[in-house]
């Protein structure tokens, strides 16, 4: 497409012992993949994370990952590019089944600098360094969401939130979201609703309008927005009355996406049902309270690990 990005094939980056140890331990510790849609063409993308902003969220496989990133990945990409300070942000491994998405689209991940891939089928595990250009990114990004694409335009708004390539302006990440969320992009609608409800690059605060948004978000499966929806509907916000009832219904379908707050906020609500005197259920609510703590306490969770901590 453009000659700003870089593939370099690195036949040694894994071996094939490597390789099946990574894929064995995922199976062995039987880690879910999250259905969320792809920012990319809105497809599952099936992923589990390991590393999410330099934070591990499974110990097991990041052990594994550790000596192959420190001895090769990264002293590679510092040398090649002569930059010291590059570090690892996020790792996850993908899945690709016959009847899920096996091949995805062009494009540019405008939020990072190097991507490396890795093939774990221990027939042809062979991996590649990903270099690109941000600049060329923002202009493709660009390109496309002037045609009409809701994912670039999500992604433009993303970018201008964060002020990665692009000036940091609310207000244009609020005017890109707004485009894409009136194609029906979900993870448009979510950010457009946090906007609202936060009263961020938009003139004051609307939770009726965010709420709107969570929800149609919500409906086509996306865990924030669910999780959203079940915060409104606890607090009893604009146009929305309370319904703890409600709200465990959005955190539950979030949770079982493996988000972890809405892991988190399930088992509050499940602990306080349990709480009230004279619940038959109380034994089991707690129990179940206890088994989501531990889920959202696996992926990093700073109050479900501090809450189980207490219960020590």
């Amino acid at each position: 497409m453009t000659d700003a990005r870089e593939f370099f094939l690195l036949k040694n980056l894994l071996t094939c012992k490597e390789a099946e140890s990574i894929a064995d331990q995922s199976r062995e510790f039987g880690i879910e993949y999250d259905p969320e849609p792809d920012s990319v063409d809105g497809c599952p993308a099936f992923h589990s994370l390991i590393v999410q902003h330099g934070q591990i969220l499974n110990p097991a496989l990041a052990s594994l990952l550790k000596p192959i990133l420190q001895t090769r990945i990264l002293p590679y990409v510092k040398a090649r590019f002569a930059s010291p300070t590059i570090t690892l942000c996020d790792a996850f491994i993908r899945r690709y089944q016959q009847h899920e998405r096996l091949t995805i689209s062009n494009h540019f991940d405008a939020l990072a600098f190097a991507t490396v891939v890795v093939d774990l089928n221990p027939q042809d595990h062979t991996g590649g360094l990903y270099v690109q250009d941000l600049d060329e990114a923002i202009r493709w990004y660009q390109r496309s969401a002037e045609a009409g694409n809701p994912f670039s335009q999500n992604r433009l708004g993303t970018l201008h939130e964060l002020g990665r390539g692009v000036e940091q302006d609310p207000c244009r990440a609020v005017h890109f979201w707004r485009l894409a969320a009136e194609q029906g992009n979900p993870q448009a609608q979510f950010a457009l609703g946090e906007a609202w409800w936060a009263c961020y690059g938009v003139h004051e605060q609307n939770q009726g309008l965010a709420i709107e948004l969570f929800a149609a978000a919500a409906q086509q499966g996306h865990a924030g927005a669910q999780h959203a929806l079940g915060e409104a509907y606890l607090e009893g916000a604009e146009r929305l009355p309370s319904s703890q009832v409600h709200a465990e219904e959005c955190f539950l379908a979030a949770a079982q996406q493996q988000h972890a707050d809405a892991q988190f906020s399930l088992a509050l609500c499940l602990r306080a049902r349990a709480a009230i005197a004279g619940n038959a259920d109380d034994a089991n609510l707690d129990e179940t309270a206890q088994q989501w703590l531990k889920r959202a306490a696996a992926q990093g969770h700073g109050g479900a690990i501090a809450a189980l901590k207490q219960r020590q």
